[in-house]
Formats: C-alpha cells, structure tokens, sequence
C-alpha cells in the first residue's frame, strides 16, 4: 500500500496519521479526503495503491446533493418555487390526483412515486423521457406527504425534469454550463472521453464481509432500483451509457475533492445562493423510510443529520452514496468536506472511516478555535 499523500495546513496534520493509521490496519484500504474551511484547503490527501487526488471514481447518490446544489440556483432567481404545484412547470404531472403535490414533497423523498408499474431499465433512465411520462402518469403508492421513501432513482428523473421544463435544456447540460464552466471543478455527469481514463472502478465489498441480501419481489426497494430490470449498482455506475451520459440519481463521478470545492460554494460568497440552500435544508421528513426501512432525514433532495449521518451541526446538509463517498457542507462551521473510497462498504452508504475523518476534522477546527476563544 502507497503511504499518505498529499498536504494539510498547521493544526489539521492529525488527519494525515488518522488516514495512515487506516490504512496500516487494512492493507487494502484507499481513501481521498478534502476539507475546505472558510474557503481555504485545509485538507487533501489519499492513502492507497487505488486512487490519486485527480482519480475519478463514481460517487454513486451523492450525485443527488451535487444535483441539488446546481437545483438552488433556480430557487435562488425564483424560477423555481418550492411551494408551488409540479404541475406549474410539469402540466402532464397532474394526472393521476397529483395537481396539488408541491415541488417541496416532490423533492423531499414523499410524493410516493418511487418507481413505476413494469418497472425501467438502465435505458429508460438515461432516455429519460419516457420514464419522465410514465412517472407524470402514474398514481402514487402513498399518500404525497403522508410518509416518506426513499426514491432512489426517480428523484433524479423529477429533479431533471423540472429543470428542463424551466430552462429548456438537460440538467446535465445545466450543470455544466452554469457550474463546472463557472467554477471549474472536476465533477461530471457524464465524463468526457478525454477523461475516462481517470476513471477508478469500485471494488465489491471484501469477500469476508456480509454480503448484501438481494430485495425482495415487488418490494418497494425492488420497484425504487427498477423492479428487478436495472443491473446490480456496482455493474450499473460503470456501464458504458451512465459513464457517458451521468444520470442525475447516481451517475455522478468525481473525487473528494471536487465534492468539497462544490460544497464550498455553497458557503458564503460562492456561486450558490446561501438563502436558497437554507430552504433547501430545512427538515421536510423525518422518520421511518418506507423504503429502506430505517430512520432517514431529508430537506429538498439533500439528507441532514440523523443518527446514521454525522455531518455536524443541525444545519448541515449532504448527500452520501451507496460506495461509500460522502459529500457536505456545514454552514455553522464554514466548512466543506468530500471523502471517496475504492471499495464498496457494508452496508452499503456513507462510510464510517469517512465520517470519523469528517469528526477528527471538525475536532481540529475547535482545537484552532480554542487559544481565540479563551483570550
């Protein structure tokens, strides 16, 4: 195994044992993790024979948050209203009882609409238009905002839709245009070819480590992941239409790095409007997830703080991904933070190397604070 590379500032260098001490542990362990406070780097570095700073690996949901953030710049210049009906933007969407469902419980994991009857394939998603009709068409399994579940691939439909509807292009091509030209960061939904040598494919979970059980028939988890039609995820995020063309759900690939530099922009004077990512933020549903079956926490598209997901202060805001990659911001502490892993962890989610990282970072931060504090 490589040793740890890459730099920290004064007071952050505890990070560089912690990621040596991992990988001492586990020989096969590689990691990247970048820490951006008050809009200075405060960490970048990478253990591992797998991955360099620039690897591009498939940040698997955490492309719903990165989504998100280029999401705020339309409820940012008002084009896009929470409160209002999808219908407003989406007319075909209230069929089926669903004129009076709001953007807000659209976007917050409630309008029941987590798959549709049939199920949908890998092709469906990055077509995207017909999936986009049978979702307008369908009747919701729940109640809109009578619970919440989570809808593992069809947020990312909905969220592209809307924008297309709003600024008459894809959402990906939205992204590119008015973040990665903007800012330039290295996160793509869908990856040049000129850059697909970067790509770093995930590795299964160990062979010693729980695998996990595969969902039940017409499970509400079975319909949320394509009734049975998509590929497993590992075979999914390196399929040849997700790497080049990004479905917004999942299809992201990027790097810890370019995670925290987005996060970051969204703290302060970056590029997405701060009053709009509060809204966003805000806690819409909370509780038992229909469709995961654990306790989850969501504002619009964006997951905050529970139990599981240690990001820090009551107002951050994230998103994690099923390989383990976590990406999020607190605006309490001025802080941003990326992680990304080469291996698949069990259970699948943010990994807990990544958020003990993101907690001996935030720990490094009230050590700096504490001579200015006590003065």
């Amino acid at each position: 195994m490589s040793g740890v590379k890459g730099v920290t500032v004064a007071g952050f260098e505890s990070i560089a044992d912690a990621l040596e001490a991992l990988g001492d542990a586990d020989p096969t362990y590689s990691a990247h993790v970048c820490a951006v406070h008050e809009g200075e780097t405060v960490v970048d570095l990478v253990v591992g024979d797998d991955l360099a700073a620039d690897s591009l690996i498939s940040v698997f949901s955490c492309s719903k948050g990165i989504a998100a953030l280029s999401l705020s710049l339309l409820l940012g210049s008002g084009d896009l209203d929470p409160d209002a009906p999808v219908a407003r933007y989406w007319p075909e969407f209230a069929a089926a009882g669903k004129e009076a469902v709001t953007v807000r419980t659209a976007l917050s994991h409630q309008a029941g609409l987590i798959g549709v009857a049939g199920g949908f394939t890998i092709e469906d998603v990055v077509e995207h238009h017909d999936l986009a009709a049978r979702l307008a068409a369908a009747s919701p399994l729940w109640v809109p905002g009578a619970a919440h579940g989570y809808h593992g691939v069809t947020i990312g439909t909905i969220m592209a839709e809307l924008v297309a509807r709003i600024t008459g292009t894809s959402l990906q091509t939205f992204f590119r245009t008015n973040v990665i030209d903007a800012i330039g960061a290295d996160f793509h939904f869908g990856v040049p070819e000129a850059d697909r040598a970067r790509i770093v494919e995930a590795l299964p979970p160990k062979a010693d480590e729980e695998q996990p059980e595969e969902p039940e028939p017409m499970s509400l988890v079975e319909l949320a992941f394509g009734g049975g039609l998509m590929p497993p995820m590992r075979e999914l995020v390196r399929h040849p239409l997700v790497v080049a063309n990004g479905p917004v759900g999942f299809g992201g690939f990027g790097n810890a790095r370019s995670m925290a530099h987005l996060y970051a922009q969204g703290l302060g004077d970056g590029l997405f409007p701060v009053g709009a990512l509060r809204r966003m933020s805000q806690i819409q549903a909370n509780g038992t997830d229909l469709v995961l079956g654990i306790e989850t926490r969501f504002g619009l598209v964006f997951q905050v703080p529970d139990a599981r997901l240690d990001y820090g202060s009551p107002w951050a805001f994230g998103h994690d991904g099923a390989g383990g990659a976590i990406g999020f911001a607190d605006p309490a502490r001025d802080l941003a933070f990326g992680y990304t892993t080469s291996r698949v962890p069990t259970p699948a989610g943010a990994h807990q190397p990544g958020l003990e990282l993101a907690r001996k970072v935030r720990a490094c931060l009230r050590s700096a604070l504490s001579p200015m504090e006590n003065r």
